[in-house]
């Protein structure tokens, strides 16, 4: 089965692996979106370079070193809320998007802003703040997990519950296991069974699955009796178990597994393309990634085959291209109607998806950035290039670090004191 980068395993900017994921975008299961990783960087100021690579400020950074402590964030942002982190003589703080220090560092450790509020931690403890530095929620919690709509996972006593922003407790900590609230419903493991709860507690389907996943688009893909199928809100089980996998449905289809091939059903459960492919990724955009006899193509929602080109690697459309892998290289792919064309020959040994625009892409050892025509708007002469967030990019050059932001300007610039650099890293495709 193919898996994408959601989680990832955080190590130094220049060797960055990642955990499983399900295949595709559409059928992430929990990871939380937007939350941050980040390193530390010890020198004396930062430099910077402006969109089209001209370095703005000049940097004396040499020594780089991994600093992060949360083991499940779905990717590593330049900026999160406008916020950034800084460690400052072993504690950490929070400066704004023009690098003025607005928290004073004395956090042993922080998550980034999300929903403006961050998690810190002290004295072993989690609580969240808000922008001005205030506790809204003491810290008294073993673990918590950024806010999404408005609910945080936290976990006391061992056991795992949901809370507002104001600290209201939603449901009892009283769960050995939780997936977020999504389309107003919650997974949650009772017992070694899962259920769904409202968001006002209720149990509207009783723990009794091996195990579930959250709602997309009115159906939520749960297991039982060793097989997967899929319930609607109410807990009606519309499509009784009877595959080995399944997937979240995405544009309407949902990736499912029977006598070891891959198809697609729809949300009444008919067949809409017949189960036939060693692998698949969920539909995204009209398209869906497949592989037969050992290559990678594309098939419209009509089960027909939209690309000429069998790829050594497939990956599912993001911001309007698809990576693809041909002769050991790596392009891009775009649609025209109801097929799948090349628009950027493969040519490059690493390529990340375009964000804001641009895609970090490298070759040989030198990194740069394309535009969607795939043309070089920043050539390849960094040892290391993130994407943009937030209209940011971290790159490397001769051992220094620098940013590029959006209007070429620098962002950030601190004297004589440790560092802690939020950064985008959103990963090789392998």
């Amino acid at each position: 089965m193919k898996y994408h980068y959601s989680l990832f395993s955080l190590v130094i900017f220049a060797a960055v692996f990642f955990s499983l994921q399900p295949k595709s975008f559409c059928a992430t299961l929990d990871p939380i979106k937007d939350e941050a990783g980040f390193v530390s960087v010890n020198g004396s100021q930062l430099s910077f370079l402006d969109r089209t690579g001209k370095l703005v400020l000049e940097s004396s950074e040499n020594a780089i070193e991994s600093n992060y402590s949360k083991e499940d964030s779905d990717d590593i942002r330049s900026l999160h809320d406008g916020m950034g982190c800084v460690k400052i003589d072993g504690k950490w703080g929070f400066i704004d998007s023009v690098g003025k220090l607005v928290i004073n560092p004395k956090f042993d450790d922080v998550w980034p802003f999300n929903e403006g509020f961050a998690w810190v931690k002290i004295n072993s403890k989690w609580g969240a703040i808000n922008k001005s530095g205030k506790f809204t929620i003491e810290p008294i919690y073993e673990d918590a997990f950024a806010f999404q709509d408005g609910f945080a996972k936290v976990k006391l006593n061992g056991k795992w519950g949901f809370i507002t922003k104001s600290g209201r407790i939603v449901c009892p900590l009283a769960y050995d296991e939780v997936l977020h609230f999504r389309d107003g419903r919650a997974a949650v493991k009772l017992d070694g069974k899962w259920g769904y709860i409202s968001e006002s507690n209720k149990l509207v389907i009783a723990n009794q699955f091996e195990d579930a996943k959250t709602f997309r688009d009115g159906r939520a893909a749960i297991k039982l009796d060793k097989k997967w199928g899929y319930v609607n809100f109410n807990g009606y089980m519309n499509i009784k178990p009877q595959f080995e996998e399944a997937l979240s449905f995405c544009d309407g289809l949902a990736a499912i597994k029977i006598n070891g091939k891959w198809g697609y059903i729809t949300k009444s459960g008919y067949v809409a393309i017949a189960p036939q492919f060693e692998d698949a990724w969920s539909f995204r955009d009209g398209y869906a990634a497949v592989k037969t006899n050992g290559t990678w193509g594309f098939i419209n929602s009509f089960g027909k085959l939209a690309s000429t080109d069998q790829f050594e690697d497939a990956w599912d459309f993001e911001n309007g291209l698809a990576l693809v892998k041909l002769n050991g290289k790596w392009g891009y792919c775009r649609s025209i109607g109801l097929t799948v064309v090349m628009a950027i020959t493969p040519q490059f040994d690493e390529a990340w998806s375009f964000n804001d625009g641009l895609a970090p892409v490298r070759l040989g050892n030198k990194w740069g950035f394309i535009g969607k025509s795939g043309e070089f708007k920043i050539p390849a002469q960094f040892d290391q290039a993130w994407n943009f967030t937030e209209g940011m990019a971290g790159v490397k050059k001769d051992g220094k670090w620098g940013y590029v932001d959006d209007n070429g300007k620098a962002s950030f610039h601190w004297d004589n004191s440790p560092q802690r650099l939020p950064t985008e890293h959103l990963g090789p495709k392998h």
